[in-house]
Parts: structure tokens; C-alpha cells; sequence
């Protein structure tokens, strides 16, 4: 009985695969979970095209990852490690909008703030020609998640 108990342990580890992000840089202290991507679809957004992913935001030594971050630790008179952004992208009319975002002191990656967005109150933007979410946009929208 103890075999047969241990077997299906180790059946169950085996089984169930982990989950954890696997964040790419893409620059200047901006990152993104490849993993995360997901296909979305909600009452208001009823189509294939809305995908859902994450960024992170950190001081990389960089000029404009170090002021990124420092406008945040002083709005919110914190030492913060980093910011981690979920955004929603319409991969058809190549616009994006801001979910939520989650902050994070330094001292101990810490959440210390967490702030969700109605989807009603999504600010949409346009994704202008070589900017970063152009190149977002040409990462994941080919991407086929099965979420």
C-alpha cells in the first residue's frame, strides 16, 4: 500500500507542471513574461484578437530604467525593486490599455500596492510605428495561447 502511495506521488509531481514567470528583456529595464500571454475574452471584449501579458518595469542600470522607477518612488515615497504592468492588447486595431499594475519594495519584493481597472475605464492607445509596443505587439500577437 505505501508503494503503491509513493507511485502516485511521484505520478502527481510529475504530472502537474510548474508555472513561474520567465522574464525577457526587451529594454532599458523593461521586461516581459513570455508566459503569461493570454488570449482574452470578456462580455465587452468578445473577439480573438485581445491578448493579455505582463511587463516589468526595473532599474537595469540603465538612464531610462533608473527614471522609470524613480517616478514611482516618489509618488509613492517608497523604495521600490520594480513594477509589474498587466496590459491588454488588441493585436487587430493595435491598440493597448493598462488592467492593473502591482509595486514591489526593494527591501523585500514585497507587493505594496495592487491596482485593478474596470474594463469599462480601459484608456486605449494607439501603438505607434518602432516604439516598444510595436515590437510587443509583433512578439505575441502571432503567439497561439490556448488560455
Amino acid at each position: 500500500m505505501k508503494k503503491i502511495l509513493f507511485i502516485l506521488l511521484i505520478i502527481n509531481l510529475f504530472a502537474f507542471k510548474a508555472i513561474a514567470s520567465d522574464w525577457k528583456y526587451l529594454s532599458d529595464g523593461i521586461y516581459i513574461d513570455i508566459q503569461s500571454v493570454q488570449k482574452y475574452s470578456s462580455f465587452w471584449f468578445n473577439s480573438p484578437y485581445y491578448k493579455v501579458f505582463w511587463l516589468k518595469f526595473a532599474d537595469d542600470g540603465s538612464i531610462k530604467g533608473l527614471k522609470r522607477l524613480n517616478s514611482f518612488r516618489t509618488q509613492y515615497d517608497a523604495e521600490i525593486d520594480n513594477v509589474k504592468v498587466k496590459y491588454i492588447i488588441d493585436c487587430n486595431q493595435r491598440k493597448y490599455a493598462v488592467m492593473g499594475f502591482t509595486i514591489y519594495y526593494k527591501s523585500e519584493n514585497e507587493n505594496i500596492y495592487n491596482y485593478n481597472i474596470s474594463e469599462l475605464n480601459f484608456d486605449w492607445q494607439s501603438i505607434p510605428p518602432d516604439a516598444i509596443f510595436d515590437y510587443v505587439c509583433n512578439i505575441i500577437c502571432p503567439l497561439n495561447n490556448n488560455n
